[in-house]
C-alpha cells in the first residue's frame, strides 16, 4: 500500500489498492460519512475475505480453522472499530468456520486520534481473559505500517494466555516503490 504522501505518480493499480484500503477502512475520503456508498465497504470486505480465505486455506484445513479464533486489531475508537470490523469479522468467521473474537475485545477508552493523522494512536482495551485462555489466535490488521500495533496487541492477548500464531493484513505501508506490489501481505513470524 502506497500512501498519497509518496513522491511519485501512482499507477492505476496503486490507486485501485488505495481505494480498496480506504473502502475497507470505511474512510470516506473527502466525503461525509452519510455520503459514503456502503456498497463500496461491502465489496471491499468481499475482496479482502477472498484473499484471506485463499491464504488461510493454503495453511490450514477446515477442521484446523474451526479451532482458531479470528481477532481484528481494534481501530482507534469504538465507532470506527464497529464500522470497520463488526460485520467483517462475522463474515470471515462464518465463511471459514473460525471462532469470532470480535466481541471479546472492547475499547473502553478511545485513542486521541489515529496515529497516522498525528494522534497518539493508543486506546484502552478490555480483553475477556477467560474467553482467550488457551485459544489459538490469528490476528488481522487492515494495514501494517511499523508492526508495533500487532506486537502490542499480541502481547496483550498472550497475557490472557492466548496463543497467537499469525497476523494477516490487507497490505503493508511502503514509502518506496517496490518491484512487486505488497498486497495480501502475510506475516506469521511474530
Amino acid at each position: 500500500y502506497y500512501p498519497t504522501t509518496c513522491d511519485w505518480e501512482a499507477t492505476t493499480h496503486d490507486w485501485d489498492i488505495r481505494n480498496l484500503v480506504w473502502d475497507f477502512k470505511f474512510n470516506p475520503v473527502n466525503r461525509e460519512i452519510n455520503d459514503f456508498d456502503y456498497s463500496d465497504k461491502v465489496e471491499a470486505d468481499r475482496r479482502v475475505l477472498a484473499d484471506l480465505k485463499c491464504s488461510l486455506l493454503l495453511n490450514f484445513d477446515k477442521e484446523e480453522l474451526k479451532k482458531i479464533t479470528f481477532v481484528c486489531i481494534p481501530a482507534s475508537n469504538r465507532e470506527v472499530n464497529e464500522r470497520r470490523y463488526a460485520k467483517f469479522s462475522k463474515m470471515v468467521c462464518n465463511e471459514l468456520g473460525m471462532i469470532n473474537g470480535y466481541k471479546y475485545v472492547e475499547i473502553i477508552q478511545d485513542a486521541s486520534g489515529a496515529k497516522h493523522l498525528g494522534g497518539e494512536g493508543k486506546h484502552v482495551l478490555s480483553i475477556d481473559n477467560s474467553f482467550f485462555k488457551n485459544k489459538i489466535v490469528i490476528l488481522f490488521d487492515d494495514i501494517i505500517t511499523t508492526g508495533n500495533s500487532v506486537l502490542r496487541f499480541k502481547e496483550q492477548l498472550e497475557k490472557a494466555d492466548a496463543h497467537v500464531i499469525a497476523a494477516l493484513s490487507i497490505g503493508k505501508t511502503r514509502h518506496e516503490k517496490q518491484n512487486r506490489h505488497p498486497i495480501s501481505f502475510i506475516s506469521s513470524n511474530l
